[in-house]
């Protein structure tokens, strides 16, 4: 929330100041917050939670062939690819490393990774409003948002021992790895980890 605060008062009106504060920015590295393993062949890695706002960004990490279940946004989307290739069955185009792919709010989608993908493909995702889960006939069957992919994740992190805070604005857990069903993120200075010790670091 921004806050109006009065830095300086005096007789002088014209040297009376306002400024607008706004809350300080937040960096983390890519080795900040672990990557969970949601199901066989696919991890995600909670990046940014808007409660409030309903905004969430994740980055998800599939291994080759996994097709994901179909679903409509009410938000808006916007994906950017680090690595590998998928595509939306119901529509042209692949996206690979280097590409950003816009979805209007109200679009119906399921995520298929190509087959010949080479390593898992690493896609970033920002997302606002609700991701509803649908059948063929458009009904929905499951819904997953902000609120429900956190829990989700701290869920997750709490599994492997690594959740350091329970503020729901501040997620901050020790490296670890994304894995999916043997897939691994390659990133520089990633650590290999095992439920006890790190074992040894992964070459980019």
């Amino acid at each position: 929330m921004i806050k109006q605060i009065t830095i300086r008062a005096s007789s002088d009106p014209q040297k009376d100041t306002f400024r607008d504060i706004a809350p300080l920015t937040q960096l983390r590295r890519q080795d900040d917050l672990p990557f969970i393993r949601r199901q066989p062949g696919v991890g995600f890695q909670v990046l940014h939670v808007g409660v409030a706002s309903q905004l969430w960004v994740i980055r998800t990490c599939l291994a080759p062939s996994i097709r994901l279940e179909r679903h409509r946004h009410t938000g808006e989307v916007f994906a950017l690819t680090f690595g590998g290739a998928w595509r939306y069955l119901n529509q042209g185009g692949v996206s690979v490393a280097g590409l950003c792919l816009y979805e209007p709010a109200g679009s119906v989608q399921q995520l298929e990774v190509l087959p010949d993908s080479e390593g898992p493909t690493d896609i970033w995702f920002a997302m606002g409003g609700a991701h509803e889960h649908v059948h063929e006939n458009d009904t929905v069957y499951f819904v997953r948002d902000a609120a429900n992919i956190l829990t989700e994740y701290r869920a997750g992190c709490a599994a492997l021992g690594n959740l350091q805070t329970a503020d729901r604005n501040q997620l901050t857990a020790r490296p670890q790895v994304a894995v999916a069903t043997g897939v691994v993120c390659r990133v520089p200075g990633r650590v290999q980890a095992t439920r006890g010790r790190p074992r040894r670091r992964l070459r980019a």
